[in-house]
């Protein structure tokens, strides 16, 4: 008998341990993944490659919109100078790029202007024709005696 409870003891001790064991399985969580050095260093690479590639295409579309803004203050310029230079309206463009193919980092755009001006004057809105001589009218006021005796008056 004593040996029978000394087996139903074990037993139960056994079945305890065997219990308290099993929730700690059942209940653990699956063991953290572990990096290597490696494993970093190329998780930290890959997401510095996709930020970097972000900001390069926002850099390059401000880029592109500050060479479209420069591109059109240029031409604005070359207009104005043009005008001030007295071209043509219909000629304008024209003027414009036979100027602008001239330019380098030697001549500047109205440099280039001036030498395509010269070499093609009927592009170039005309002078006024002034021909004679101006006459000038010393008497500060007209004769009008006839008609004052005309009309019977002092």
């Amino acid at each position: 008998m004593e040996e029978n409870k000394n087996e139903q003891v074990e037993n139960e001790q056994e079945t305890t341990q065997e219990t308290a064991e099993a929730p700690e399985t059942a209940t653990e969580t699956p063991a953290e993944k572990t990096f290597t050095q490696a494993e970093v260093d190329e998780l930290i690479n890959k997401r510095l490659a996709r930020e970097r590639a972000r900001k390069t295409a926002s850099d390059t579309q401000k880029i592109s919109e500050i060479d479209a803004v420069k591109k059109e203050i240029a031409e604005l310029k070359a207009k104005n100078a043009c005008y001030r230079a007295g071209v043509r309206d219909e000629c304008l463009n024209d003027v414009m790029t036979l100027a602008n193919a001239s330019v380098d980092d030697e001549t500047g755009f109205e440099e280039a202007l001036e030498a395509v001006l010269k070499r093609y004057p009927n592009l170039v809105k005309a002078a006024p024709i002034t021909t004679g001589k101006k006459i000038e009218n010393k008497q500060d006021e007209p004769d009008l005696t006839g008609l004052r005796k005309a009309f019977g008056l002092k």
